[in-house]
């Protein structure tokens, strides 16, 4: 892929198909439905964390030209346009979420007592929601699952945002490889020094149990603009030192991880021979009109597909002929089901609630940063659409 790609369609619709990948793995779960491929959907949370790492790396070279890092500004711009890409939805669906957890408990419960569920423990407490409302979640274990959405990745990806600016201060100072390998030592180091504090989450929403993973996206967009040599064996080292140190992350995790991370390079790099002729087919697919539009709803779709899928599963159950059914027959039907209803919505909130948070996020940058607006039109013109990646977690 040439150094001066300003965006790469193949990223946007691998965020699709990772979207539908977590909606398809929460069906199944909810249907009792163990299907190979769709079960192991809970890896879209490393997909997702190597995009964004790999986006914001991206993102810097473009601007680096007109936000040059050394300026006191930049990390200031950085997450403003971070905090309007994230908000503007997760805002309204957390008080939605936490307005109807009884009702989406009571629909657990249903779907529970015919098919195992992981315990969640969710709450309209004061001190939930703001915990939730200023991102402290991420890092309180009692707090990190305690809402009906799939928001533990967000908080995750928030901190993630929060140390980026510092991460590429070191990368620029000592490189891309000695970076991440250092940084994602010390937060190795760091699980191991608190295990019982680790150990509390559900779900790996706290950042040292997945610097490594954003690290390895960074890798990969550092590799893509030549600004780093060869990447492979990092990204084969991180996942299996991962797998004797982070919890959750088991061998069949840690190969995972690795050819996600290995076929992500393959996308996003330019090949020759064999490899051109494997890769092609794959980038075309990607960049299928269809593929695309799911790659812009993907977060709509992320954050809303729960919302739906347990008060339709908890429905579909009332129906003897569904209990029947085979496994497949339920998967297809609940992931059907909900799709007819979550997407159509997720379109709306994407042009109506995230797209008008990005360009609010936009007018404050040009209103309240010095300097912003040469900047935003000098990268705008040739950026792609502004990207957000989220994780998966069990319902």
């Amino acid at each position: 892929m040439a150094k001066d790609q300003q965006w790469l369609g193949e990223v946007e619709g691998l965020r699709g198909l990772a979207s539908v990948w977590v909606f398809a793995f929460h069906a199944g779960l909810l249907c009792g439905a163990s299907i190979p491929i769709i079960s192991a959907g809970d890896r879209g949370v490393d997909l997702f964390s190597l995009i964004s790492g790999f986006i914001m790396v991206h993102q810097f070279h473009q601007r680096a030209s007109v936000e040059p890092l050394h300026e006191a500004s930049t990390p200031v711009r950085f997450w403003i346009r971070r905090f309007f890409r994230i908000v503007p939805l997760y805002y309204p669906l957390l008080i939605l979420s936490l307005s109807c957890h009884r009702i989406l408990d009571g629909a657990r419960s249903v779907i529970a007592s015919h098919y195992p569920l992981p315990i969640r423990q969710h709450e309209a407490s004061l001190a939930n929601f703001l915990a939730h409302f200023s991102f402290a979640f991420g890092v309180l274990p009692d707090f990190a699952t305690r809402t009906p959405l799939p928001d533990w990745s967000i908080g995750l990806e928030a901190q993630f945002y929060f140390v980026f600016p510092f991460l590429m201060l070191l990368a620029l100072r000592f490189g891309y490889r000695k970076t991440v390998s250092i940084v994602s030592t010390v937060s190795f180091l760091t699980v191991l020094s608190s295990p019982s504090y680790f150990h509390g989450f559900a779900m790996p929403a706290c950042l040292p149990l997945r610097l490594y993973a954003f690290g390895m996206g960074m890798l990969i967009g550092a590799r893509m603009h030549s600004a780093v040599g060869r990447v492979w064996p990092i990204l084969i080292a991180l996942p299996l030192a991962a797998h004797f140190i982070v919890p959750g992350v088991d061998v069949k995790a840690a190969i995972a991880q690795t050819v996600l991370a290995v076929c992500f390079l393959g996308i996003t790099q330019k090949q020759v021979g064999f490899w051109h002729t494997l890769i092609v087919p794959a980038r075309r697919f990607l960049r299928h009109g269809i593929i695309q539009k799911l790659g812009l709803f993907s977060y709509s779709i992320y954050l809303l597909h729960l919302l739906v899928l347990l008060p339709m599963g908890a429905a579909l159950l009332q129906h003897e002929w569904f209990v029947k059914s085979t496994p497949v027959v339920r998967l297809l039907t609940l992931f059907s089901a909900s799709a007819i209803i979550v997407v159509p919505i997720a379109s709306l909130l994407y042009m109506f609630v995230e797209k008008p948070g990005v360009r609010l996020g936009k007018w404050v940058l040009a209103k309240c940063v010095p300097g912003v607006s040469r900047s935003v039109g000098a990268v705008s013109r040739n950026q792609g659409p502004e990207i957000e990646s989220a994780g998966v977690s069990a319902p």
